[in-house]
């Protein structure tokens, strides 16, 4: 055995990149938000989708990289007693906001196409491309494949 290969570090401090390396968290995530806020076309929109995620980054008090389906699920219960508009537009912030993240390679995971549903009262948390679509969507009433 040769005594130049490399050896193993238990520890991790060998194979960890320096902390200098990884983005901060809170910067990284005011970054993505401006792209995907700037995305869209409409002032309305652009403030509406930055407000939301403002609020919903201020409950989950952690990183978008360390969200998780949990947080995105309490923070939509925390709306119930929010007017159905206003519950319907988080949800939709939220679900834009995660599969942006997650389209660009930011995020792993779209967790706002597994919360959503869940959030209708269908109970499903199915990522399936056509679970909106089965769930009903538009209305909010369970459709047929659900249950």
């Amino acid at each position: 055995m040769s005594s130049n290969l490399p050896v193993p570090a238990l520890t991790g401090e060998v194979l960890d990149p320096p902390a200098a390396a990884l983005p901060v968290p809170a910067q990284a995530d005011s970054g993505l938000i401006a792209l995907w806020v700037a995305r869209s076309a409409s002032s309305h929109t652009r403030r509406n989708y930055a407000r939301q995620a403002a609020r919903f980054l201020a409950f989950a008090n952690r990183p978008l990289a360390l969200v998780r389906l949990g947080d995105v699920q309490a923070y939509l219960d925390s709306l119930q007693a929010a007017a159905p508009a206003t519950r319907a537009n988080a949800t939709a912030a939220l679900k834009s906001l995660f599969s942006f993240a997650q389209e660009i390679g930011y995020l792993r995971f779209n967790l706002g196409k597994a919360a959503w549903c869940r959030d209708q009262g269908c109970g499903r948390t199915d990522p399936s491309p056509n679970m909106f679509r089965r769930c009903g969507r538009s209305s909010g009433v369970p459709g047929p494949a659900c249950g």
